[in-house]
């Protein structure tokens, strides 16, 4: 009996020294993701949508970039010229403490 539960454990050990050696390391890299159409997240000014952009090119060509577990790292507007703009926050209602039951929207804008 004694062997029997030396063996288990040895096994055991074994296991978790071969997972812990085969386990993949950790990327410094902020990016896991290609760019996506974000386009539909957003809306105009005074629309229905619980965000919006100001942004003289419309809500169109939205694109974000995923980082680490997938959370939005950045976001940026494609103009017609084909010319890349930066969206920040101008309001964030999160952020300000307020309560997402009041509907109030989160503001971004492109500079």
């Amino acid at each position: 009996m004694k062997n029997r539960v030396l063996c288990a454990t040895a096994v055991a050990a074994a296991t978790v020294g071969l997972s812990v050696a085969l386990a993949p390391s950790a990327s410094a890299d902020p990016r896991w993701g290609p760019d996506y159409q974000c386009s539909n997240t957003v809306g105009a000014p005074f629309s229905a949508s619980a965000r919006w952009l100001i942004s003289p090119y419309g809500t169109a060509n939205l694109w974000c970039g995923t980082g680490f577990h997938g959370s939005v790292d950045y976001i940026y507007q494609i103009d017609p010229a084909g010319k890349r703009h930066t969206v920040d926050v101008l309001f964030d209602p999160q952020q300000a403490g307020i309560p997402p039951i009041l509907g109030i929207p989160a503001i971004w804008r492109t500079n």
